[in-house]
């Protein structure tokens, strides 16, 4: 089994077709730009994606760039994760995806410390995001912009989204150009 899997197709983008699954890899720790800038990658992002990964610390760039991939987030993509302490960039860029942001697609990420640029660019996710989204993550230092230029997100801005988030230090830019927000 791999402990780190980087750039394996980063920049391929003649690479087409639809995302294949890394799944019960239980020494994995870094998953970093797999699919950095393939933007002929297509489909949607597997349920099962990283099930099983359960000693992930770092999801860095794993979708960024890839502007084709279609579909919702799963639900449950993190769920296995409960070590990871980073999720930056994850989906930057994909324009594609669509639906709402899962409510617990953090839930089981409590080492979670940077989030910076986890959803940027993401101009087809759409609707409120949720309340709760971080609420499992006390030890989030890092959210610039996590939601920066997410257009389609609409509603008000969550009221407790970062309550827990006692140990942030970065806002920077967390809602820039998300036009669809309001108060």
């Amino acid at each position: 089994e791999a402990i780190v899997i980087c750039n394996t197709f980063s920049g391929q983008r003649g690479l087409t077709g639809n995302i294949p699954v890394i799944h019960n890899m239980s020494k994995l720790k870094t998953v970093q730009s797999i699919f950095y800038d393939c933007e002929n990658l297509t489909g949607a992002i597997p349920n099962d994606f990283l099930e099983g990964c359960n000693n992930i610390e770092i999801v860095h760039g794993l979708f960024s760039g890839c502007s084709n991939i279609t579909g919702s987030i799963p639900q449950n993509f993190l769920k296995d994760c409960t070590k990871a302490t980073t999720v930056r960039q994850l989906f930057t860029g994909c324009a594609g995806l669509n639906g709402e942001i899962p409510n617990t697609i953090f839930a089981n990420c409590k080492e979670i410390t940077d989030f910076r640029m986890t959803f940027a660019e993401c101009t087809g996710l759409t609707g409120n995001i949720p309340g709760n989204l971080f609420t499992n993550c006390p030890k989030a230092e890092n959210f610039l912009g996590v939601f920066a230029d997410c257009a389609g997100l609409t509603g008000n801005i969550p009221e407790n989204l970062f309550a827990n988030c006692k140990e942030t230090t970065d806002f920077t830019l967390i809602f820039s150009g998300c036009t669809g927000l309001t108060g």
